[in-house]
């Protein structure tokens, strides 16, 4: 479901992108199937030589897609391997998650930035966030905030916050690769 828009926006997923995509971020349960998981370890395998295979990916790739808590062991240990870290791998969760709610957002301005709060909110407020929430780092009539042209405002610092943050991971995955990882 999501794997796509990572390799669509040039972002690099890792085990450790794997694993917190298994387990869920925030209020979002798994975002991805097991099997997806076990798709990328296959592939991951065609990819390297046969003296630097690890038997946590050989194990994932051999799994089966009942086998999530085996697969779940593995990818733990995967991801100590990974040189980056949990916070980079929430950031670009958050990216696709975010690209996806507005792709879907709701025109009309009332149900637009309740959606866009509630996406905020899963993530409690970072402090990097573009999103103004009415009465809480915003002094705004509801009317005022709830209006058109507020909420295309609203939409263009997302969607320039989007851009800053696509530039930033794809090029910490261009770091990553440049270094081996």
């Amino acid at each position: 479901m999501y794997m796509h828009l990572f390799n669509n926006e040039g972002i690099q997923v890792n085990w450790m992108t794997l694993l917190i995509g298994l387990k869920g971020l925030g209020n979002h349960n798994s975002l991805i199937e097991v099997k997806e998981v076990i798709n990328f370890a296959v592939e991951w395998l065609g990819t390297v030589l046969s003296d630097s295979l690890d038997e946590n990916v050989i194990a994932i790739a051999s799994a089966y897609e009942s086998d999530r808590e085996d697969i779940e062991k593995s990818l733990k240990r995967l991801s100590s391997t990974v040189d980056s870290t949990e916070e980079i791998e929430c950031r670009k969760w958050r990216f696709v998650l975010l690209k996806r709610r507005l792709k879907y957002l709701s025109r009309d301005p009332l149900y637009g930035m309740i959606g866009l709060t509630e996406f905020w909110a899963d993530f409690n407020y970072p402090d990097d966030s573009p999103h103004m929430v009415q009465g809480r780092n915003i002094n705004m009539e509801p009317k005022e905030y709830y209006s058109q042209e507020f909420y295309e405002d609203v939409l263009a610092k997302h969607h320039s916050w989007l851009e800053r943050e696509r530039r930033w991971l794809t090029l910490r995955g261009s770091y990553e690769i440049f270094r081996g990882s």
